[in-house]
């Protein structure tokens, strides 16, 4: 069962032409960005009071609230100061596709929710002047600066006459796949050659006339909202639509309108459980897979051997026979043209090829012999094949087991609800979509994870009063000290350097200790010496460097508490010991980092991605146990 986890373009359309209207002339209050790629706007509208726009990039849009953060993001910043109390003049789908503009006097915001998901903030002229995720695509660049280009437009088919229709499906491939590919999706592809009457299998040049009005009468049908739809499958849903699906089974759950439905199903489907149930079973279906080809491996070798086998068995048991035929066989080979001659004449050769030959012996068994080898050593080729093939079986059956073992162990694993709603309904800090930590001083420190963040750390985030570190090693995280007007102390400094050196290519090389280096914030450049390339993500650094020694490639995780709020914190021992109680310190190891994360979980009870995330790049090993016995859980 194929799960829905986006909205198509009808979906959308669906959507505008149900709420669009309702938010036009609403003045926008606030926006927030709730998490990575999930945005809330909050509107104000004469005669209908607060409205709330909630946006996830993945291919949700609807209203609804969602928790805020404390702190705005750098980019929710931007957005308010150059939208707060704008007026929004309209919402509009581009090009029937899965991207929504949202038009402003003071200039638009685009949402477009496939792929990665972007929001790109353009000005009055169309030019992007701040965009979520840059991107460059062979087509068009989602650079600041640049005029925005949406993505290619196919034909709109929901713009289309008759004759229009007719013309595009016209083409030799089944109708429902160009449907498909006119931004319908699959499912809706589907639903409209079954409302039409239409076999979806047809190819697009074996239509008729009659066949593509009752297409085109039929689209506009489902053109038309009727509220929500909402499909289950044991009690959990699998699909979304605006109209009721022909072409699907299970229970239906229906609203009013389509936003109601939209907003049910998405925090149902996106929710941590619902997530973790559909990781679950995308795992057990891959382990399904791989179980059955292991099946039909072991059931290949078996067969493989026995045939092998029985071969080498033929072959002794026509021993004579088998040996007077080799014997003519090297005799006659020195005569090419007679060899050959005489081997087709013969009824029991079935195929031969120089030295090989291929006998069907008296009980219709084929063997196939070197003529220059001996009966036995023939005979003792199959019987060499059939060791090998039960050698291989035997790889196999071992492997089945382990694959059965894994899939007992995927099965096991259960969402405790009770255990994780705070965490699950917790506020996210600005700060969480770095690596950071909280130092023993109780000074904020955050990382880059890759080029991109490397490029935000410092670009938004170094201020006057901070500090800025590296690790001495290529490939190391631009590490930014947050001094935020309080003194940065050595210890502060001393663990942000162990921080910059533990999180870099230091931890997958093994290194047991190394070196790192801080500097002001005004030495941090991108300006680069003549002829030279600052490539994203990398800053140069000017002037002095004040080096830091035999810093350990050490870290540790814990449970800290911050504004209030309790989370897990991967950083330098110290720092972690000085706000947590229980902890693990580790070091670079042969431990997986996911395996290492679920035993994390066991302990801390926090989601595994969210683990993966803070922990260092590369094995694990733990080093040792503070305030806990093995496998302790809250």
């Amino acid at each position: 069962m194929r799960i829905k986890t986006s909205m198509g373009s009808l979906d959308i359309r669906a959507w505008l032409a149900e709420s669009a209207d309702r938010f036009t002339g609403a003045h926008l209050q606030k926006f927030y960005e709730v998490g990575d790629g999930k945005f809330l706007f909050k509107f104000h509208k004469s005669g209908e009071g607060t409205l709330h726009l909630y946006a996830d990039l993945r291919g949700a849009l609807y209203e609804g609230e969602a928790d805020t953060p404390m702190t705005p993001t750098s980019f929710a910043r931007y957005v308010r100061k150059r939208f707060t109390n704008a007026v929004l003049e309209g919402m509009e789908q581009l090009n029937f596709d899965r991207v929504l503009r949202l038009n402003f006097r003071r200039g638009s915001i685009v949402l477009e929710m496939f792929r990665d998901g972007n929001l790109l903030v353009l000005d009055e002229e169309g030019v992007i002047t701040y965009p979520y995720r840059p991107r460059e695509y062979r087509d068009r660049a989602l650079l600041p600066s640049r005029p925005y280009t949406p993505p290619p437009a196919r034909p709109d088919i929901t713009a289309m006459d008759v004759d229009a229709l007719g013309e595009a499906l016209r083409r030799d491939r089944e109708v429902v796949r160009t449907l498909a590919s006119l931004n319908l999706g699959g499912e809706y592809a589907e639903e409209l050659c079954a409302r039409a009457g239409v076999d979806r299998k047809k190819k697009g040049t074996d239509l008729t006339d009659d066949d593509v009005k009752a297409l085109h009468a039929a689209l506009r049908g489902m053109l038309r909202v009727e509220g929500g739809f909402i499909y289950m499958n044991n009690e959990r849903p699998f699909f979304l639509s605006p109209i009721p699906m022909t072409t699907l089974e299970g229970d239906v759950r229906r609203c009013e309108t389509f936003n109601k439905a939209a907003r049910e199903y998405f925090e149902e489907v996106y929710s941590e459980k619902y997530e973790f149930l559909l990781k679950r079973e995308e795992e057990l279906s891959k382990l399904r897979h791989r179980l059955e080809e292991q099946k039909e491996a072991l059931e290949r070798f078996r067969r493989e051997e026995e045939e092998h086998r029985k071969k080498g068995e033929a072959i002794y048991a026509h021993y004579a026979e088998v040996e007077k035929f080799l014997e003519w066989a090297r005799e006659a080979i020195r005569d090419e043209e007679t060899y050959e001659k005489t081997l087709r004449s013969l009824p029991y050769v079935t195929w031969f090829e120089g030295k090989h030959v291929r006998l069907r012996l008296p009980e219709g068994v084929e063997v196939e012999l070197d003529v220059e080898k001996s009966v036995g050593e023939n005979a003792d080729a199959y019987f060499t094949r059939a060791k090998r093939m039960k050698e291989k079986a035997r790889g196999v059956e071992a492997a089945i087991k382990e694959t059965e073992r894994a899939m007992e162990e995927v099965e096991s694993h259960t969402y405790v609800e009770e255990e994780r709603r705070d965490r699950v309904r917790r506020k996210r800090f600005w700060f969480e979509r770095f690596r950071w930590f909280i130092s023993s001083e109780g000074i904020l420190v955050i990382a880059g994870r890759d080029a991109r963040t490397n490029e935000a750390v410092v670009r938004k985030h170094l201020g006057t009063g901070d500090l800025y570190v590296h690790a001495d090693i290529h490939g190391a995280p631009s590490v930014v000290i947050k001094g935020e007007g309080r003194e940065i102390g050595e210890a502060t400094i001393r663990e942000a350097c162990q921080f910059a050196l533990a999180m870099s290519k230091a931890w997958n090389a093994g290194w047991g200790s190394g070196v790192a280096y801080w500097v002001y914030p005004s030495q941090v450049t991108k300006m680069a010496e003549s002829g030279e390339f600052v490539p994203r993500g990398a800053w140069v650094v000017r002037g002095k460097r004040n080096y830091v020694f035999h810093l350990e490639v050490l870290l540790a995780v814990g449970e800290v508490e911050y504004r209030g709020v309790k989370m897990v914190m991967c950083g330098p021992p110290s720092a972690v010991e000085a706000h947590s109680h229980r902890y693990v310190v580790i070091a670079p190891g042969d431990v997986k980092k996911s395996d290492f994360a679920k035993y994390l979980r066991s302990i801390f009870n926090e989601d595994v991605d969210t683990l993966q995330r803070i922990l260092p790049p590369g094995g694990i090993r733990v080093i040792k146990k503070v305030g806990m016995e093995e496998g302790q859980s809250r």
